[in-house]
């Protein structure tokens, strides 16, 4: 019996699944690197080489198995909604009566939290290379249903102006110019009751 046999097996184990954990993890903060700074070739070419490694039969099949197949990007703290609703209230001369995020009748936490998780199919509508009809006709419901709900708090609310905006993070340098991250206007419909 040969005492080094299990020892070639366990180094050789070993060595596959931490070869398989740094490698997912350079390409995804690569990936992170390049989308958040300006567009170095040489990142570019790293984050292409460490894609295709990643999307081969082998070792993608080794690394979904393992659990090996998320960067470090999944245990970075749960953050906000990438979604902002914004509706605004006018009266039928365009004065603002009140502006809210949320309808109006949400009161617990639980219900406000539920509300949060329409916004998930929007990031399907964006991920579309082409435009869905579908997905157009189910937000634009969505949002009138919301607008009637706000809408009701009001008596003298003649329409109101639903917007969804979505985050755009700053890239590195302007990060070090002192800007932060900004809104940028997704969707808009204004419905009038």
């Amino acid at each position: 019996m040969n005492p080094f046999k299990n020892t070639i097996v366990c180094v050789t184990l070993v060595s596959i699944q931490l070869f398989s954990i740094i490698s997912i993890n350079v390409e995804g903060l690569l990936g992170d690197y390049e989308m958040m700074s300006d567009k170095d070739t040489q990142v570019e070419k790293d984050v292409k080489i460490g894609s295709a490694l990643r999307s081969s039969p082998i070792f993608k099949t080794y690394a979904n198995y393992t659990g090996t197949d998320t960067s470090y990007g999944f245990f970075s703290p749960n953050v906000g909604s990438e979604f902002v609703l914004a509706f605004t209230v006018l009266d039928c001369d365009g004065k603002v009566l009140g502006e809210h995020q949320t309808p109006t009748s949400l009161e617990q936490k639980e219900s406000k939290v539920r509300f949060n998780l329409c916004t998930f199919p929007m990031m399907d509508k964006i991920m579309m290379e082409e435009p869905n009809e579908l997905f157009d006709d189910y937000f634009e419901v969505m949002m009138h249903q919301i607008a009637e709900n706000i809408k009701a708090s009001y008596n003298t609310g003649y329409k109101v102006v639903s917007e969804i905006y979505i985050h755009q993070p700053a890239t590195i340098t302007q990060t070090l110019e002192g800007k932060t991250e900004k809104l940028v206007l997704l969707e808009r419909y204004t419905f009038r009751f």
